[in-house]
């Protein structure tokens, strides 16, 4: 686990589906959680499979709740 740099958040680091770093929210989001976290033999780490909707114990992306998300997502 990390913190965020803005807000001070505690964050899960996943890979996501194209192969690059996604801070999610530590602890899932009943309400908006769209990213499942799948372990895979193929790959090092976990990665985050974003769904359209929320999810049951769905995890948010960080980017969606920090107040200088935008500042922070790659294109």
């Amino acid at each position: 686990m990390s913190t965020c740099r803005s807000c001070g958040a505690s964050l899960l680091w996943v890979e996501s589906e194209n192969s690059k770093p996604m801070p999610l929210n530590a602890q899932p989001d009943p309400e908006r959680g769209n990213v499942e976290i799948v372990h895979s033999e193929a790959r090092r780490g976990p990665v985050g499979i974003v769904h359209p909707g929320p999810i049951p114990g769905g995890y948010l992306s960080h980017h969606a709740s920090c107040p200088q998300g935008k500042a922070w997502k790659r294109a």
